[in-house]
């Protein structure tokens, strides 16, 4: 759940900020906007664009 959804939840941001550690809260801002830019791109060309990540 991202901070503005526990904010609009609880309405105190102190309370919505959630205590991470700083490499997890800067991945999950880079992993949101990498899809928010996808998202973009998609749209403006019309294309659907497919990403995979293989774990072993």
């Amino acid at each position: 759940m991202s901070k503005s959804a526990l904010y609009e939840l609880t309405g105190d941001e102190l309370l919505a900020e959630l205590p991470v550690p700083v490499p997890l809260d800067v991945t999950c801002h880079a992993l949101c906007a990498q899809f928010t830019a996808l998202s973009r791109v998609q749209q403006h060309t019309r294309t659907l664009l497919l990403y995979f990540v293989v774990h072993e």
